[in-house]
């Protein structure tokens, strides 16, 4: 369970999604939520291109406005690596599959319009993101996400998982 800052963005007409008065706009690396048109859901996924950038994504690869991300290896376990992605100087760690042909870890070069977004999810592999569903309108948005309230262990009776409180994501 995460703690959603609903006024992060814009003071909106309770039950809908008209603003009412804006107080910024997402910056990229910001962890978002949206009610996404395009999925008929609810979904948490990272800020990576805002409005104006112009970016592509060539095996799991991002390039921002003509400049690649830097990728730094943390772990490799059994089908997974565990990098370190410095996109614009914002970094964040991201987790791919070690092995699949998948065409979501590439997509040609698109500029973002204004009032849109382009998000993708830190388990790149196994994300429906942008690449699935399109860049995410402004009015989407219900807020910005930057700590776990609390956590489950699913696998283990659902005893919270103390480490997790509160911690930052």
């Amino acid at each position: 369970v995460i703690l959603v800052n609903r006024l992060a963005y814009d003071l909106k007409l309770p039950f809908s999604n008209i603003s009412l008065f804006n107080f910024g706009t997402p910056e990229r690396g910001d962890i978002i939520v949206f009610n996404s048109n395009a999925a008929d859901n609810r979904l948490v996924k990272r800020v990576i291109g805002v409005p104006g950038d112009t970016i592509s994504l060539h095996s799991n690869h991002i390039s921002i406005n003509g400049e690649l991300a830097k990728y730094k290896l943390i772990s490799e376990t059994e089908g997974t690596l565990t990098f370190l992605e410095t996109v614009a100087d914002f970094t964040h760690g991201i987790k791919i599959k070690k092995s699949t042909n998948d065409r979501s870890r590439n997509f040609i070069s698109t500029t973002i319009p204004a009032d849109y977004y382009l998000v993708l999810g830190d388990n790149r592999d196994n994300s429906a993101d942008s690449r699935v569903y399109g860049l995410v309108p402004h009015s989407e948005i219900i807020g910005r996400s930057k700590r776990v309230l609390w956590s489950y262990n699913f696998e283990n009776y659902y005893i919270p998982r103390k480490d997790r409180f509160l911690r930052k994501l």
